[in-house]
């Protein structure tokens, strides 16, 4: 068992709120107050408030000889988390920290303070920062297309290895990563999946021979399948420890191929649309008929694919890195002076090194599979869009070979209105010609009517019984002409009929 910390091992939180500009800068190079005033300005979409703080920790102990025995703790405040920190660290546990979200696009449920305070503590590297800022609140896929990846080898140690140290722990190390993954989320939607990701921090300390990992938004299966693995190992079995990370990755890549089954899927049915929809058109009920929301439907998903490839790239880009440190790392411990300095010692440190190869050996095994499966997802989805591609096209050409179709269509209509037209005009000017024959009978039989109809209407009118004819006396002399005394209703009939008509 580990002895207690010296004095001088006590928990730090030297000017914590100043972090990162309150480490030693000369093992950075980085521009420590550019970060700190990064982390500043996005704290209100990163973290909660102190009194919805909730940092979890998994304390892994040693009360059984040669594993852990793990604890889950959780901090309730400030002064929780510097008790806590102290007193784990004089027990020289292995802490597993973990910075969880109430959902993926939601803040961290830790504190700005907390996270300080416990970044200072441990005194993680300021390049995590960028792993950080991939959380948070967020309204859009922010940042999506974005991969974070450090890694440090710390200086070797300036004295010879105590007696009975494990030689693979002469060169401590810092390793950060952002890994995105697929995930059920068991909503009601046309796509049961969503993309999800998960920050990775461990940092192992060669004099204690102990470290400490940070998880931000780790899922639920991947913190089963650690809290499996960890009670496994020994206390200073650093390679084991390191060959988690090729856990974590393959964790990660279980879930795209099913996820990319159902794009497949959704693929196929426009497939068919096009294939086997009718030139000119549905010709029957129930006959495949493609239109422009097909073309929609494929943009969306030839996008959705194009983002899903670049992710699968910079998955591919960090397993890549990770691998090349662990080989950075292997040849880095396995030019550690030897445990001891003779005799049995010898032997020892030779099985030491060579389990120690044989977990490295099987980290690289592990890192390349997952390599592997991440390429082949990637050709699976460069596959369909590059079917994408045909597909469109001829979505398209059948699109437009209807439009060709249906502006013939018009163009003969509007021929055929034209020459419609064309007649009715010719007939509307033989109407134009008749009616002007017309108009000529009209004028004369006018002034004819002009001419006559005054002599007639006096002659009608005075061979009415209105007037008459009376002799003067008996004889044949003279006579006078004589108007009815009614006549005045001739006059007042004629005006009224005038005013009316």
């Amino acid at each position: 068992m580990s002895q207690p910390a010296a004095a001088s091992e006590m928990p730090s939180f030297d000017h914590w709120k100043e972090y990162p500009t309150n480490l030693d800068r000369e093992q950075y190079h980085l521009d420590l107050s550019e970060l700190r005033a990064r982390l500043a300005s996005d704290a209100n979409r990163l973290f909660v408030s102190d009194s919805d703080s909730r940092p979890q920790l998994l304390s892994l102990n040693h009360a059984t000889p040669g594993a852990y025995a793990i604890k889950p703790e959780s901090f309730t405040s400030a002064e929780r988390l510097d008790l806590d920190l102290a007193s784990i660290s004089l027990r020289r546990d292995l802490r597993v920290f973990y910075l969880v979200q109430a959902f993926s696009w939601s803040r961290l449920l830790v504190s700005e303070d907390h996270c300080r305070k416990l970044l200072t503590y441990l005194k993680v590297h300021p390049a995590f920062l960028d792993i950080l800022h991939t959380s948070g609140e967020k309204i859009g896929p922010v940042e999506e297309s974005f991969a974070a990846q450090f890694a440090r080898i710390s200086p070797p140690p300036p004295l010879p290895p105590s007696p009975g140290r494990p030689r693979a722990a002469h060169r401590g190390y810092e390793l950060g990563y952002n890994i995105k993954y697929v995930e059920r989320h068991g909503r009601k939607l046309a796509d049961p999946f969503s993309l999800r990701e998960t920050g990775v921090y461990q940092k192992w300390d060669a004099p204690s021979a102990e470290g400490d990992w940070i998880f931000m938004q780790p899922s639920a299966s991947m913190k089963s399948l650690l809290e499996a693995h960890f009670p496994q190992t020994a206390p200073s079995d650093a390679p084991y420890l390191f060959q988690l990370h090729a856990a974590i990755l393959a964790k990660a890549s279980s879930s795209w191929r099913p996820y990319i089954n159902h794009l497949e899927d959704a693929f196929s049915k426009i497939v068919d649309r096009g294939f086997y929809t009718n030139v000119r058109g549905p010709a029957h009920d129930g006959d495949i008929d493609a239109d422009f929301s097909d073309i929609r439907r494929l943009q969306i998903l030839t996008d959705k694919l194009q983002r899903l490839s670049h992710v699968l790239h910079m998955n591919t880009q960090v397993g890549l890195a990770v691998q090349d440190f662990a080989r950075r790392l292997r040849a880095a411990w396995a030019g550690a002076p030897p445990a001891g300095g003779g005799g049995g010692g010898g032997g020892a440190a030779a099985g030491e090194e060579a389990a120690a190869a044989a977990r490295f050996e099987d980290f690289d095994a592990s890192v390349e599979m997952f390599l592997f499966q991440h390429r082949a997802h990637r050709a699976r989805i460069d596959s369909i869009l590059q079917r994408a591609d045909g597909i469109s096209g001829l979505v398209r050409t059948i699109l437009n070979f209807r439009d060709v179709e249906s502006n013939q269509r018009i163009v003969q209509s509007l021929r055929d209105a034209t020459l419609q037209g064309v007649m009715q005009n010719r007939k509307l000017e033989r109407l134009s010609r008749s009616s002007a024959q017309d108009t000529k009978s009209m004028m004369i039989i006018a002034l004819i009517t002009t001419i006559f109809l005054p002599a007639t209407f006096v002659a009608t009118f005075f061979g009415s019984n209105f007037f008459g004819f009376q002799r003067k006396g008996d004889g044949g002399g003279d006579g006078e002409l004589q108007v009815a005394a009614n006549v005045w209703i001739y006059v007042v009939v004629t005006f009224v009929l005038l005013v009316f008509t």
